[in-house]
């Protein structure tokens, strides 16, 4: 199960909620592209999930700054590599290139491992840049996968990146916040199968938590039936 939507539409603190169920698999902060479990064998780190509750009182910039704490990550160093879709300029900013495929065996290496690490038969997991990625992802996984396609204010979501100072070159063009937000919103709506797609909006995660995820997880028990 992939989140997608675009950047600061609030897929990482789903996939935290999510992750929190224990009934996924999911890449994690301390997951590498070289050995996509190794750092989680370390004994002194831990994962979110038995910390308890008292994690989701901090929010996702100030989690990653707590040693040896580990929580559920982008693994973007496998994603890029794996189906490329930009070249990283510096922090932030990325320049936007069309999809292409890379070393998929490496993406493979990294799903199966944590999905054995875990003992779970789904990986659930998040990404902003894959929302560009569809029409590969589903390529090489098939109809077996399924979509949360997170949907936050245009407005909110652009004042959140130029906050966070998220650029985007398009076309050799930077593109507005606003433009941004358009980019990956539409490229969802026009490469995900819609049969396969299951939207949410950051709102209603906010003020209904519980009703949401469980409106995913009947969703998607739903859909793989």
């Amino acid at each position: 199960m992939d989140i997608v939507g675009a950047p600061r539409s609030g897929p990482s603190h789903l996939i935290n909620l999510l992750a929190y169920q224990r009934r996924f698999a999911f890449f994690t902060t301390a997951s590498c592209w070289a050995w996509p479990v190794r750092n989680l064998h370390h004994p002194n780190r831990r994962l979110f999930t038995d910390v308890g509750d008292c994690v989701f009182t901090l929010d996702n910039k100030r989690t990653r700054t707590i040693p040896a704490l580990v929580m559920p990550g982008e693994a973007e160093d496998v994603y890029a590599r794996a189906i490329p879709v930009y070249r990283h300029v510096g922090a932030h900013r990325y320049q936007l290139v069309p999809a292409h495929l890379g070393n998929l065996d490496l993406l493979r290496a990294a799903v199966n491992a944590h999905l054995r690490f875990f003992d779970q038969p789904v990986l659930v997991t998040k990404s902003p840049f894959n929302s560009l990625r569809i029409r590969q992802l589903d390529e090489l996984w098939g109809p077996t996968t399924r979509y949360v396609h997170i949907i936050r204010d245009q407005r909110e979501t652009a004042d959140s990146m130029r906050r966070n100072r998220f650029e985007f070159i398009h076309d050799d063009q930077p593109l507005a916040a606003e433009d941004a937000w358009t980019l990956f919103t539409f490229a969802v709506n026009a490469t995900a199968p819609h049969e396969r797609v299951l939207t949410v909006t950051h709102c209603e995660l906010l003020t209904d938590p519980s009703t949401t995820i469980g409106r995913i997880l009947v969703w998607l028990a739903s859909s793989v039936a």
